[in-house]
């Protein structure tokens, strides 16, 4: 069956955030829910985290959320009058087009909105972008048949992904349960604490390879390089030092990169640097790099500084305006972390090497039971927007 189609600016009331002065901010509900990005909506219904006295851009009970800002293209819906940030756009239908038919073409366009993103720090779309997305206009009643069918049909998917989600989430909470008991024996045993800028060097001066030629063949890492999942550089290209010395942030085989800007840093964008041309590497100025001192392995700064309890207390710590927040390099220089001999570092990081790859094992057979839940739902929303 063939619908005539419509831009998206058309049938839709498209309201693009705008964060509002971080000054505004509490915890106290005072002012409306407000809700910067992806990061802060979660799961279908978002929580409000956050409030916001003085509001700029409003949403309504049961409007769309669409992630604009890195991702892009992440669905939720407004469950109340609230406050969106930069990272977000609100979607209303307007006449004859129906609101949840809408969300389910949206949900079947997720992946090529995504695409449409463009940025080297993080990828956005404009408005642009989704006013010329075009969408099959069948009448309206015809929109609330296919909106009746799919519930019906997609019902068992959801209940799939939401086993899928809990065994997501048991499968991360291993390694932070694994470090809490190894942090527990530790204070057991009495091992000292110790701020990361007494043991390591934050940020090295690229004036130790001031003697390198120009034409020197470096590694090259961006931002979306760096894997918030495997918590790992995933590749890189090589270019000539003299045109990455310059504007970038410098860092060696051994040395970890944290990423210091929203919502990077939350996501867990961490790696140590490994197999890097000529044993130098050069990123964007958004990366924190720490160099382990002679008393530390790196593959245990990294190991804490990977988990969730470091990256909330991070975000805390982050100054700057909203959609633009970085860790400061202060915060780091004071982190504590215990710090057990190398002899104990060793065998402690060779557990968690082992456990490490047990997990990713499971990550992967989930990732592939995600995958086919993933392609049985587009399949579902193809054939319905294709009106079989």
């Amino acid at each position: 069956m063939t619908w005539p189609t419509k831009k998206l600016g058309e049938v839709c009331a498209i309201n693009m955030g705008q964060s509002p002065s971080s000054s505004t901010y509490n915890d106290n509900k005072n002012g409306l829910p407000f809700y910067q990005g992806k990061k802060d909506y979660g799961k279908l219904y978002p929580t409000p985290r956050v409030w916001c006295s003085e509001p700029t851009k409003i949403v309504e009970a049961g409007d769309i959320l669409i992630s604009v800002r890195a991702p892009v293209g992440a669905l939720n819906i407004a469950q109340e009058k609230s406050c969106i940030g930069r990272g977000l756009t609100g979607l209303r239908a307007k006449k004859e087009l129906d609101q949840d038919f809408l969300f389910n073409f949206l949900k079947l366009k997720e992946k090529d909105i995504a695409n449409l993103g463009t940025g080297s720090t993080f990828t956005a779309i404009s408005k642009k972008h989704l006013e010329n997305i075009e969408i099959p206009f069948p009448p309206l009643y015809e929109q609330r048949k296919i909106v009746a069918k799919l519930e019906k049909l997609l019902a068992k998917t959801k209940e799939s992904k939401r086993l899928r989600t809990e065994a997501q989430e048991a499968t991360q909470n291993l390694l932070s349960a694994e470090l809490h008991k190894i942090f527990k024996e530790g204070k057991k045993r009495g091992w000292k604490e110790k701020e990361l800028g007494e043991i390591c060097e934050l940020n090295p001066k690229k004036s130790e390879i001031r003697n390198e030629p120009d034409e020197l063949l470096v590694s090259f890492v961006p931002m979306k390089a760096v894997d918030e999942y495997a918590q790992a550089i995933t590749y890189s290209d090589d270019r000539e030092l003299g045109l990455a010395r310059y504007g970038y942030t410098y860092f060696r085989n051994g040395d970890i990169v944290l990423a210091k800007i929203t919502p990077c840093m939350e996501n867990g964008k961490i790696a140590i640097a490994k197999n890097l041309k000529n044993g130098i590497g050069f990123g964007t100025t958004e990366f924190h790099v720490i160099r382990a001192g002679k008393d530390v392995l790196p593959e245990w700064i990294y190991y804490i500084l990977r988990q969730p309890f470091f990256r909330e207390e991070a975000q805390q710590k982050m100054t700057g305006s909203a959609g633009q927040k970085r860790v400061p390099v202060q915060f780091l220089e004071k982190y504590k972390i215990s710090l057990p001999s190398l002899a104990e570092q060793k065998k402690i990081v060779a557990r968690l090497d082992e456990l490490s790859g047990k997990i990713r094992q499971l990550q992967e057979y989930q990732k592939s039971t995600q995958s086919d839940l993933e392609k049985l739902e587009q399949s579902i929303l193809h054939s319905a927007f294709q009106g079989k």
